[in-house]
């Protein structure tokens, strides 16, 4: 209704919700999350919430390890996206987040030592309602970036929620931290006891990991396999193989814009993203009116980095960006290419 017909209910019926598995606050408010797996669209929608909710830990008992901290991060995230959205000024509702996230972690860790903990999991439940119950939002204009990508990620790859949201938070936190200098150090030192805001997002990423929560992009086992070179896309107009690729092709050649990204580890780009220009052979005449920007790092400098742009012959190439001197992860932090990639993106129409 709310996809096809661009209307949102009016009216439906009464429900009730038992929570088995807390973490997403749905049952305190009338947001949810649908996927459409053929489709590769996982998207939110909105009706109503519930009439009454029941919140006993003991329910959840039955759930798996590493789904119960995978719920309890998003319980996180949904506090930080909160704190972190407009305005910027302090209110009680800042006070109220920065508790919940204070509370989540430490409930958090107390599952780490005992996964069985009844009075961790209550705390959990409990943080999760309150992130989610409207009370966070007073105040604020919240646009869950955050959430928002992860759901495009979610919707290619076979990881839960928690997982992916576990994966993006430090990585574009990283990306704005200097944008909000004061709420990122509020956010450091009364969450996890860091000197500065900088400091935070490094505790964050840490904590994670504590929790082995996945920290990388190819710990989601998105499936892309190799080209086989067999033609049948010459025939039917579409690659034969059942992987995560054809839907990327897809949403490729709907797209207007496509930026590639790659570090360059012997003068050419990785496998994995040559692996997946290979299968373009499916599709590549819808590519050719689309505007490419391209993104390489390497400890080497720009002059051996050109070469990497071989395996795109033909492609319109609107931009490029070498991020030369990255021999280490993390040492592209602060390189001159990072502020350039974010000027050349507000640039794009």
């Amino acid at each position: 209704m709310e996809f096809v017909n661009h209307q949102f209910p009016t009216a439906a019926l009464p429900i009730g919700a038992v929570v088995t598995a807390s973490g997403t606050g749905a049952e305190m408010n009338g947001g949810a999350v649908i996927t459409n797996e053929g489709k590769k669209m996982k998207t939110g929608l909105l009706a109503f919430a519930p009439r009454f909710a029941v919140l006993d830990p003991a329910y959840t008992a039955s759930v798996p390890r590493m789904q119960v901290l995978s719920g309890a991060f998003d319980t996180l995230s949904h506090a930080m996206e909160t704190y972190f959205g407009s305005s910027d000024q302090d209110n009680v509702s800042d006070d109220v987040a920065l508790a919940v996230m204070r509370n989540t972690v430490v409930n958090m860790r107390r599952l780490l030592k005992d996964i069985n903990d009844m009075q961790a999991r209550g705390n959990l439940m409990w943080d999760s309602a309150m992130a989610e119950n409207g009370i966070l939002k007073v105040g604020r204009m919240t646009d869950m970036q955050t959430h928002q990508i992860e759901h495009q990620l979610g919707a290619y790859t076979d990881c839960n929620h928690g997982q992916g949201l576990a994966v993006i938070h430090p990585a574009y936190y990283r990306h704005i931290v200097k944008d909000a200098q004061g709420k990122f150090t509020r956010f450091a030192q009364e969450v996890f006891g860091a000197d500065t805001a900088e400091a935070g997002v490094e505790a964050l990423a840490a904590f994670i990991k504590e929790c082995g929560l996945p920290t990388k992009m190819n710990e989601l086992k998105s499936k892309v396999e190799i080209c086989k070179a067999c033609y049948y896309c010459k025939k039917a107009g579409e690659c034969i193989q059942q992987d995560d690729v054809p839907a990327i092709l897809q949403q490729m050649t709907e797209a207007d814009v496509i930026v590639l990204a790659t570090p360059v580890y012997f003068y050419t780009m990785n496998g994995q993203l040559k692996t997946l220009i290979d299968r373009c052979l499916a599709c590549g005449a819808k590519l050719t009116d689309k505007e490419f920007y391209f993104i390489a790092t390497a400890a080497a400098g720009k002059e051996e980095m050109e070469r990497t742009m071989d395996g795109l012959p033909g492609a319109k190439i609107s931009g490029l960006i070498y991020g030369a001197g990255a021999w280490q992860l993390g040492e592209i932090q602060g390189n001159p290419a990072m502020q350039q990639a974010y000027q050349m993106g507000k640039e794009i129409d």
